[in-house]
């Protein structure tokens, strides 16, 4: 996080922890305004990559699981990068400004990523840049984003709309939640954004956001879980996250063939549970009375009803004849919710 984008958020509230904005003094009451309510997280939680170079484009598509050649300017995609056998080793959202392209992923993700996929380049035109501590990530969710934003003196933006750049700020509308965007900027643009945006918006920890990403059906591959799951048991395709016509790319024969065949065993699923105070992504979830993993946690979140929000790759036999249970704990099963966005099973 750039120091004097950290000070301003320290003058405006948040408790400051591992690099982000924990929360604004009341955890609890953000995250019961984050579910219909307009709130407004600082996003750091998240990095950002540049990816420029002449042979970037043609590099891309023949790493990625997405159509990078179909993706515009006004286009945000979501994609991932896989290991040979098809597992998903990240994924990110990609979009195309003037110069290369862009990439937002999970903080953890970055050296791990940018190291990985380095090995890779060779020859090629390709150079990889850290953008983190010079453009501002903000989140901005609610009911109308539209008639919120205009809490901002003269802007044109307006979140239904496209990618559209404005006053030295990029806008971001997530395409699988409408009730949602993404800024990005310098530090001096969203600053003042933040200001303008703070009267309409109640900022919000890191917690909040990852809360609606869980509810939207949106994984993000961290560390604890890299190298797991294939795209479609993350539901990647139907995020727009895979193509099934695009050329090979790592993993492709694999994830191809899993798809030709139908034999997806595995599925994304949103449920809730009364514990989880030390669950954490990647660890195992149970059926009761048997000690053989049936899941695995994928992200979790404080839930505004009480408990938590998870979204965990559970065997899809399991979740409809058996009691989920998280590890270590000897009661109160998951509750399952279907997925904002359908499967393809």
């Amino acid at each position: 996080m750039h120091s004097r984008w950290s000070s301003f958020l320290r003058k405006a509230g948040a408790h400051i922890k591992d690099g982000m904005a924990a929360d604004f003094g009341n955890p609890g009451e953000e995250t019961r305004s984050a579910v219909g309510k307009h709130i407004l997280v600082d996003l750091s939680q998240f990095a950002i990559i540049r990816i420029t170079g002449k042979d970037a484009a043609d590099f891309l598509h023949g790493q990625f699981t997405s159509n990078i050649h179909a993706l515009t300017a006004t286009d945000l995609q979501s994609s991932s990068w896989c290991n040979p056998r098809g597992q998903v080793l990240a994924n990110f959202l990609l979009l195309k400004p003037d110069a290369g392209f862009l990439l937002l992923l999970p903080q953890d993700m970055k050296t791990y990523f940018m190291q990985g996929l380095q090995r890779y380049i060779l020859r090629a035109d390709v150079t990889l840049q850290d953008e983190s501590e010079s453009l501002v990530r903000v989140g901005i969710s609610g009911p109308d984003l539209s008639q919120a934003m205009n809490t901002m003196p003269g802007s044109n933006q307006d979140p239904a709309r496209p990618i559209q750049h404005d006053k030295g700020i990029t806008l971001l509308p997530l395409p699988a939640d409408k009730a949602r965007s993404i800024l990005l900027g310098g530090v001096e643009a969203m600053q003042a954004a933040w200001h303008e945006l703070a009267d309409g918006f109640r900022p919000a920890g890191a917690h909040c956001w990852a809360l609606l990403d869980i509810l939207a059906g949106l994984p993000w591959i961290t560390q604890a879980t890299a190298a797991m799951f294939l795209p479609q048991m993350l539901n990647l395709d139907s995020l727009g996250g895979l193509s099934y016509q695009k050329g090979c790319y790592p993993g492709q024969e694999i994830i191809t063939r899993l798809q030709q065949r139908g034999q997806l065993k595995r599925k994304l699923c949103l449920a809730r549970t009364q514990n989880g105070e030390a669950i954490q992504p990647g660890r195992h979830l149970f059926s009761r009375g048997d000690q053989r993993a049936v899941g695995t946690v994928i992200n979790i979140a404080p839930d505004p009803a009480g408990g938590h929000a998870m979204l965990a790759v559970v065997e899809t036999a399991k979740t409809e004849s058996a009691e989920i249970i998280p590890e270590q704990q000897d009661n109160s099963p998951l509750t399952f919710q279907p997925l904002p966005c359908p499967l393809h099973v």
